[in-house]
């Protein structure tokens, strides 16, 4: 069975605490509108204020590395405010830990839902206080594209 794996921070010591959670679990979110999400391993799914699924996206939620040797990889969380919502989470690229923010926007007047920002943060492990830029792109520079064609592939391309 694949797990998540949520790395804790002991204050005050050195030590990581590991909580497993099932990645088949769904985690649900609120969003604007009566809409809500549920992230279950790879799925987000959007539901409408009737629960009729409206959006269903499998390439964008990342789960912990299956060989934990990153203990920053998976899904953190998702946060809305007004029509946006973003899904936040981690991976590891070389020594760097990567925290990823991937920002859409629902549009009433169509009914659909679509990327507006994909940001990316970094913290280099052998120097945690290094100022290292975030990489930022927006809707005018990559254009129009909607939650269900999103990939995590796509984004990636992005900020190269």
């Amino acid at each position: 069975m694949h797990y998540l794996l949520l790395w804790i921070s002991l204050v005050g010591g050195s030590r990581a605490a590991v909580a497993k959670c099932q990645a088949g679990s769904a985690k649900e979110y609120p969003l604007c509108c009566g809409m809500r999400a549920a992230v279950r391993g790879h799925t987000i799914e959007i539901t409408n204020a009737k629960g009729v699924v409206i959006a269903r996206n499998s390439q964008l939620i990342r789960l912990a590395d299956d060989n934990a040797t990153c203990p920053a990889d998976g899904f953190s969380k998702l946060v809305s405010k007004g029509n946006y919502f973003t899904i936040e989470q981690q991976n590891c690229g070389g020594w760097f830990f990567i925290n990823e923010y991937i920002t859409f926007q629902y549009v009433p007047a169509t009914g659909k839902i679509q990327l507006h920002k994909y940001g990316l943060s970094f913290t280099d492990r052998r120097e945690p206080d290094k100022a290292i830029p975030d990489k930022i792109s927006t809707a005018k520079q990559f254009g129009q594209r909607y939650f269900d064609q999103v990939t995590l592939g796509s984004l990636e391309q992005l900020n190269n």
